[in-house]
């Protein structure tokens, strides 16, 4: 591998992640002393082994780089640091300023809240944000920046509906967001102290995307509105759910989330449009600069477009990159290349570690890395569309060197993005390549364009023309998204695997693209161990809702069986979705009956012969702990009072969430 040490620097992201991830993965908090010191030592250790050769070197980077990673994890999780609500509590009154509101999916709104007093909760222990739905939207109209107050009910962030699975409260960590809950009375406005310069400065964005995404609404009404303020602000709260079930099977999920693919649009038609408009001067177009002074103004006006969206983590990410890209034009580099993915990869791991484990991360990265390595190894190759002409048959060509290149794309960013769509979402998209081939030429050449001249006509009040053309290229797109999802077998289920699966296909996936000589592709062998363990996933026998209120159990003929249809149907549903099952929770009784309830309880007759008890009231507890060997009890139970194999109490749930068991 010392043959291709200028490719060393692009694993630093990777071995940097690899440090984050088996932070996460610990089952206990690590000492930031710990490692601390461990850093220390390997740093030292290797300052003093300077002198040895480059291999020897690298076994002692290799530790510091996932130690690096450990740190910068840890050192994040102390920052963000506030404190979060443990219990359920109210009604309670509750005092605040507005940081954000949006539209919510099916009516009302969501408001984030910067807490300023909550009944009962004294000033050290108050949660530092709140995330509150409103479901009737009485009182008095708000917006950022608004000193608001209100009856709520609050709880704590939820946790994972099932061991492993995503956790809203990790995500709140890193957002000092402290308590969810409900509005059950009218906001009213209230007198708070003055808020800071940067709150009133971040206020007065959010009332200018609120006022951008009005206009877009009231200029181009119904669902093409609803996706352009989607598409220009990140406001997604007002989308049809037939539509964004369409898109996502169809393959098109990714046109609704501000991430690469609209800000290289964004950035890059600024970029012409202005190169353009200089070069219509000959004196500067000979003289100048106009390259460089292009780059710099894309630049500006992608963090413009940056502020307007909302800022979302995705977003953030799409900016580094092209900011990356535009600064290589304005320091004569070459604008594209993984040296530059890896940096990018790195300034953001480095700002925010706990984007590793995020969705919307690992799907950007995978495709953009398999992207340009893919065309790395095309490179110097001769196209089939290659080739001299004028005239008709340079137009034919020309289209189709572009079709084969989209085609090219959809193909590969598909591939690269399709583990983690299965790992995170149970489902991808079988028809994704025809989705994105007729849907992306719309994006790219009708959608981002009539968006960009729209923002620019905003402040003269002429946006209708571009708002119109951009709302023909949205229904274009939502046409093509039904037609795709409606084709036979569109979406394939596939139930939850193990990380370590993912983890196989990644790092071969990484060896096979970061390495350029024939031995790369022994990242086939992981890839292929990775696929055949998510082929052959541990599905478990029993799931339990991290409050106790459902319970599930697998049933004789292999499919999962809810104690309740109606209780804690989110957790219902995700279950089934990580079982590879497309059922919804109402269709979930049809079959075999497994569960056998009354007023005092349930029994469930579980693989092997064995038996579950829901124990709903004190007066079947000695029954149920004689007949079943795994006793599940929301009232208070000692385990010494119950002879059961297995018992699972409200406390147990209250700590450790949402439990999995496997029956042998």
């Amino acid at each position: 591998m010392l043959e291709e040490s200028e490719r060393w620097f692009l694993w630093l992201p990777v071995g940097f992640g690899t440090g984050i991830a088996l932070y996460f993965a610990l089952p206990f908090e690590p000492s930031g002393l710990l490692l601390l010191v461990a850093g220390l030592t390997l740093g030292g250790a290797l300052a003093a082994l300077h002198a040895w050769r480059a291999y020897a070197l690298s076994l002692l980077i290799i530790p510091l780089v996932l130690f690096g990673g450990m740190a910068a994890a840890k050192l994040r999780t102390y920052v963000t640091a506030a404190p979060v609500l443990t219990g359920k509590i109210g009604p309670v009154s509750v005092s605040g300023r507005v940081e954000r509101v949006w539209k919510r999916p099916g009516g009302g709104r969501r408001l984030l809240l910067r807490t300023e007093a909550v009944q009962g909760i004294a000033k050290g222990r108050l949660p530092y944000r709140l995330r509150l739905t409103d479901r009737v939207m009485r009182g008095v109209e708000i917006q950022p920046g608004d000193a608001v107050r209100f009856r709520a009910v609050l709880l704590p962030p939820p946790d994972a509906t099932r061991p492993g699975g995503f956790s809203y409260a990790r995500m709140a960590w890193f957002e000092r967001i402290g308590a969810t809950g409900f509005v059950i009375s009218p906001i009213q406005a209230a007198v708070l102290a003055p808020p800071g310069l940067l709150f009133q400065a971040g206020a007065a964005i959010g009332r200018w995307r609120l006022g951008v995404a009005a206009r877009l609404r009231a200029g181009l009404e119904g669902e093409g509105g609803e996706v352009a303020a989607a598409l220009i602000t990140g406001d997604r709260g007002g989308l049809a759910p037939a539509s964004v079930g369409a898109l996502r099977d169809a393959g098109l999920a990714h046109l609704l989330a501000i991430s690469g693919l609209h800000m290289a649009l964004f950035g890059g038609g600024l970029f012409y449009l202005i190169r353009w408009l200089l070069a219509l001067s000959p004196a500067l177009a000979l003289r100048a600069p106009i390259k460089k002074w292009a780059a710099m103004a894309a630049l500006i006006g992608s963090l413009g477009y940056l502020v307007l969206s909302g800022g979302a983590i995705a977003t953030q990410r799409a900016l580094i990159m092209t900011g990356i890209m535009f600064a290589a034009i304005m320091l004569d580099r070459r604008a594209i290349s993984l040296r530059n993915v890896a940096l990018a990869a790195l300034a953001i791991l480095l700002w925010r570690p706990e984007s590793l484990i995020s969705v919307s991360f690992q799907m950007s990265f995978a495709a953009v890395t398999a992207l340009i390595g893919v065309y790395e190894s095309l490179s110097g190759r001769v196209w089939y569309w290659g080739g001299e002409g004028g005239g008709a048959i340079r137009q034919v060509r020309r289209m189709g060197r572009y079709l084969t290149g989209l085609a090219l794309t959809s193909l590969v960013a598909g591939a690269a993005t399709a583990p983690f769509a299965l790992y995170h979402f149970h489902r991808v998209a079988i028809y994704g390549l025809a989705g994105n081939m007729l849907a992306v030429p719309v994006m790219g050449m009708v959608i981002m364009p009539a968006a960009l001249a729209a923002l620019i006509a905003l402040p003269f009040g002429l946006e209708a023309y571009p708002l119109m053309v951009m709302g023909l290229g949205i229904d274009m797109v939502i046409r093509s998204a039904d037609y795709v999802a409606n084709l036979p077998g569109a979406v394939r289920h596939q139930a939850a695997f193990s990380a370590a699966a993912l983890g196989c296909v990644v790092y071969g996936g990484l060896f096979l693209v970061l390495w350029r000589r024939r031995w790369r592709y022994l990242g086939l062998i992981p890839m292929a161990l990775g696929a055949g363990l998510a082929l052959m996933p541990e599905r478990p026998d029993v799931l339990i809702d991290r409050a106790g209120l459902n319970i599930a159990v697998r049933g004789g003929g292999g499919h999962l069986a809810l104690m309740s249809p109606r209780a804690s149907r989110y957790s219902a549903g995700r279950w089934l979705l990580a079982d590879g099952d497309a059922r919804s929770p109402g269709q979930s009784g049809q079959g075999e009956p497994v569960f056998t309830c009354d007023g005092l309880g349930c029994i469930a007759k579980l693989p092997g012969g064995r038996k579950l008890a829901y124990v709903r009231s004190r007066g079947a507890l000695r029954e149920d702990c004689g007949l079943a060997d795994i006793v599940v009890s929301r009232i208070p139970l000692r385990r010494q009072d119950c002879g059961a194999a297995l018992v699972i109490t409200g406390e147990d749930l209250k700590r450790r969430g949402a439990h999995e068991i496997r029956v042998t």
